[in-house]
């Protein structure tokens, strides 16, 4: 099952209840009954629309500054940290759509002229042909990915196994 998460739901509160028993997540938690391990590190890219008429190649930042952008709204002091860090360095920019959905960002930048930030593997996986990237030479911190699960349910043995098959797929050594 996804669940996008609202401003009031809280992923330690969906592992608790039992109502989710992994979450990929952005933040990790720090709870007694939940356990927080690092996923995959993603790169992330400035992307617009491949068919947008007036970004190719490499862009400077006052081209970037005439153009209109989406963005995601959260609340989670990491995201919102990252949004301050960028907006210092692009100022004044025109935001046309917000969401709390990465795949509704997407869906806003394939289908019109806006530009965003995405994880770098969405322009090699389903999106490659539908979005690219914007050479702006500007340096974009990875994100780290984590997996969250309530410790309790690790002892049952379909779940453990299934934990372990996670770990395994993951690109960030957990020490």
């Amino acid at each position: 099952m996804h669940y996008t998460l609202t401003e009031e739901m809280k992923v330690d509160e969906l592992l608790i209840n039992r109502q989710a028993d992994l979450i990929f997540d952005i933040h990790p938690t720090t709870s007694h009954s939940v356990i927080s391990i690092p996923f995959s590190s993603e790169p992330l890219s400035l992307v617009c629309s491949a068919n947008h008429p007036r970004l190719k190649g490499n862009v400077d930042f006052s081209e970037l500054s005439a153009e209109r952008f989406c963005g995601l709204h959260s609340a989670i002091p990491y995201i919102m940290r990252r949004q301050v860090e960028f907006s210092r360095i692009l100022e004044g920019r025109n935001f046309i759509f917000s969401s709390d959905s990465v795949m509704a960002l997407l869906s806003i930048i394939e289908n019109t002229e806006s530009i965003g930030i995405m994880p770098s593997s969405l322009l090699a996986e389903s999106c490659g042909a539908k979005i690219q990237a914007i050479d702006a030479g500007l340096y974009l911190e990875p994100i780290t990915f984590y997996f969250l699960y309530n410790k309790h349910s690790a002892h049952t043995s379909g779940f453990s196994q299934f934990l372990t098959i996670v770990n395994q797929l993951s690109t960030v050594s957990s020490k």
